[in-house]
């Protein structure tokens, strides 16, 4: 399973750009913000959080905003929604005092984002395009990036591949103009994915060779750059699914190591760069048949994918069968075959009701337009 179909790709604190509109200055925001950024997007959540209270007894409203909006992103990020929720819902009646759109962009953004992480998957299209329509009528590439990583994302969670590729390279032409290298990173990072995809499906090298690119490109930039962290370990990990490839199982070793040697430990936004770091050591052990190894790593990543989200367990549980079968351990290749079709079954069984309650809800919306249209016409009738 490719893991961009049900991640949502980063969404980051920091922003290039100052709130130089009026009525939309928060001078002291500006000044911190590098470092939230770099607090938030390194997975020291509770460190962003401290800096962003500095701006929490401010008579500036629009101190006011940043602060609600990125203590809310923090939340998103520990998955403490409630609370997220009830710090944007004060955020937006200030936002509407204000109407500014340089922040009614970014609340939008950070709207998608909670909206996604909450599960509300058409809240999430909804507010990334009205991010993204004001994006572009400022001509604020930072923001009209991050709409289009949301929507490419949202594309390929429901299985529109070419659709989301096309959002993706709208959001590196963007993302080019940001002059924001954690933003250009991420784009990196999921069109080489994108490409992988595409290679897998096809089997053309063109495609094998570009994801390479895009991924050494995403590693280059951030390189020796704090902010950067939340994304680069993706890079790494896509460098070493290219030299899995190639057979250069000593390379693609020392990128998957190298992913998993510069992620934070026990911050929840780096599990899903581990579970690929320790999935991919364990292809490379198991293509080498150190089966032992090779068992240890999957284990590793089936354990990583239990924390971050279940659905990402499945070629782990795949490593975990085809490794303990290799060394005659037939209990443990059982297990991992059972936990595998249970888990085949659960997303197939998720995806169908997903599929079965779209079509209700547009049956739903359609017969409630007709019954609409019948009460005008009614209405003419009457009169």
């Amino acid at each position: 399973m490719n893991y961009k179909n049900i991640i949502f790709s980063s969404l980051l604190f920091i922003s290039s750009y100052t709130l130089a509109q009026q009525n939309c200055v928060c001078n002291e925001a500006d000044k911190l913000r590098p470092q939230i950024g770099g607090y938030f997007n390194s997975g020291k959540l509770d460190s962003a959080e401290i800096i962003l209270t500095q701006l929490k007894s401010s008579q500036n409203k629009v101190c006011q905003i940043v602060y609600l909006d990125g203590v809310a992103q923090v939340n998103v990020a520990k998955k403490q929604f409630e609370k997220a929720r009830q710090l944007l819902l004060q955020e937006e009646v200030i936002q509407n005092e204000l109407k500014c759109k340089k922040l009614m962009i970014r609340f939008n953004n950070t709207m998608a984002r909670y909206y996604q992480e909450a599960g509300f998957r058409d809240s999430v299209s909804i507010a990334s395009l009205k991010a993204l329509e004001l994006a572009e009528e400022e001509k604020d590439w930072y923001a009209a990036t991050r709409a289009c990583i949301n929507i490419g994302a949202i594309f390929e969670q429901e299985k529109q591949q070419e659709k989301g590729f096309i959002y993706n390279k709208k959001a590196l032409d963007l993302g080019r103009k940001a002059n924001d290298t954690v933003l250009l990173a991420t784009i990196l990072a999921n069109l080489s994915s994108d490409y992988q995809y595409l290679y897998d499906i096809t089997k053309n090298h063109d495609y094998l060779d570009t994801a390479y690119q895009h991924a050494n490109e995403c590693v280059n930039i951030s390189r020796n750059k704090i902010a950067n962290l939340i994304i680069s370990p993706e890079g790494y990990n896509n460098i070493s699914r290219y030299y899995i490839e190639k057979k250069d199982y000593t390379k693609a070793m020392i990128y998957a190591d190298t992913a998993i040697n510069i992620c934070p430990k026990g911050v929840f936004d780096f599990y899903r760069h581990l579970l690929i770091g320790y999935k991919r050591k364990s292809n490379i052990y198991l293509l080498q048949k150190d089966f032992i190894k090779a068992k240890q790593m999957a284990d590793s990543a089936y354990a990583y994918a239990e924390k971050f989200n279940v659905q990402l367990a499945i070629e782990p549980l795949q490593y975990i069968h085809e490794s303990s079968k290799a060394l005659g351990d037939n209990k443990n290749a059982l297990w991992a075959h059972e936990k595998l079709m249970f888990l085949k079954d659960s997303i197939f069984t998720a995806e169908k009701n997903s599929a079965i309650n779209e079509l209700e809800k547009k049956y739903n919306q359609a017969k409630n337009e007709k019954t609409i249209k019948e009460l005008a016409q009614q209405k003419k009738i009457y009169l």
